[in-house]
C-alpha cells in the first residue's frame, strides 16, 4: 500500500530550498522597505515550495497586519503556531492583531501564552499589564 504525501509532508528539494531562500531574502527586504503587498507575494512563494517554512508563515502574518487585513494575518499566525508552537513572538504578534481587532479577550490569551512557554518574556509581559490598562488599550486602538 503506497501511503499519500501531504503538502506539508513532502521534503523540498535542494533547488527549491534555494529558490525559497531567495524569496524569503527578497521579502524580508520589502517589508523592511514597508512594501508590505510585495513582502507578502514573496513569502507565498516560499510556502508554495516549502510549506513547513514557519518563518515564512509568520512574516506573511506580519505583512498582512500591516496591510490591515487581521483575519488574514491571524490565519497565517496560527499556521506559524502550529508548525512551531513554542515561539513566543508568534504569540506576541497574533495577540497584537487581536488587540487590533479591539479582541482583548483573545489577545490577553495570546500574552499568557507567550509568558507560559517563556515567563521572563518582557514583550508579553508588558502587553499583558498595558491590556489591562483600560486607557491605553483606547489610545492604542
Amino acid at each position: 500500500m503506497v501511503q499519500k504525501t501531504t503538502e506539508h509532508e513532502k521534503v523540498p528539494t535542494e533547488s527549491e530550498v534555494e529558490t525559497a531562500n531567495h524569496f524569503f531574502k527578497k521579502g524580508f527586504n520589502f517589508y523592511q522597505e514597508k512594501k508590505y503587498a510585495e513582502a507578502v507575494t514573496c513569502y507565498d512563494k516560499v510556502i508554495k515550495l516549502v510549506p513547513t517554512h514557519h518563518s515564512a508563515w509568520f512574516n506573511k502574518a506580519n505583512g498582512l497586519a500591516q496591510l490591515c487585513k487581521y483575519e488574514e494575518a491571524l490565519t497565517c499566525y496560527n499556521v506559524a503556531i502550529k508548525l512551531y508552537p513554542s515561539n513566543g513572538s508568534f504569540w506576541n504578534n497574533k495577540g497584537i492583531v487581536h488587540i487590533l481587532q479591539k479582541k482583548y479577550s483573545e489577545a490577553d490569551v495570546c500574552f499568557e501564552e507567550s509568558i507560559r512557554l517563556d515567563p521572563s518574556d518582557e514583550i508579553a509581559q508588558k502587553y499583558k499589564t498595558l491590556l489591562g490598562k483600560k486607557q491605553w488599550v483606547e489610545e492604542f486602538v
